[in-house]
């Protein structure tokens, strides 16, 4: 791991209050299970708790995010320290966030980056584009042809990176 992500993980473990974490927690999965009363549902909050470093400013459609692992790592851990800093009632989350074209990669799919400062994550062509006889029906036919996709094509690999990155 390198020491910057190390640094950023270890002034976001500092701010995590496990206790306010877990009421907040419950009190959403009561309101998903129907047992909650309030109307409108209002999860608790947190106490805000600003980052102690400066975090990296990187975005889920920044080049560096999409072919550096730790560098997704990094970004997903700021959105959950920007989560803490401002006291949001959101659960935190992290995840290999690639966009939707993760799976149509797999079958064939060329991935479309989108541009800067719309802040987005990748999305896919149809099949049919780029598709030497630019006909869809050919390319799904080929693509059911070659029977189950390698799980490691498009996007697949930088997801099954990114997750051995996160379990380490």
């Amino acid at each position: 791991m390198n020491d910057l992500l190390r640094r950023c993980l270890d002034d976001l473990s500092s701010r995590i209050d496990e206790r306010a974490e877990e009421q907040l927690e419950r009190s959403w999965i009561d309101f998903l299970e129907g047992r909650n009363t309030d109307n409108p549902f209002v999860p608790p909050s947190r106490k805000p708790k600003p980052p102690r470093i400066e975090w990296p400013d990187l975005h889920t459609n920044d080049n560096r995010v999409l072919r550096d692992p730790d560098a997704m790592l990094l970004a997903q851990f700021k959105a959950a320290s920007d989560v803490i800093a401002h006291g949001r009632r959101s659960i935190l989350d992290v995840r290999c966030n690639y966009g939707v074209a993760i799976m149509a990669s797999q079958l064939g799919c060329e991935v479309a980056v989108m541009p800067d400062h719309q802040f987005n994550t990748p999305t896919a062509w149809h099949l049919g584009h780029g598709h030497p006889s630019g006909d869809t029906l050919t390319a799904v036919r080929e693509v059911l042809s070659r029977g189950v996709p390698d799980l490691r094509a498009g996007q697949g690999a930088a997801v099954f990176d990114t997750a051995e990155r996160f379990l380490e």
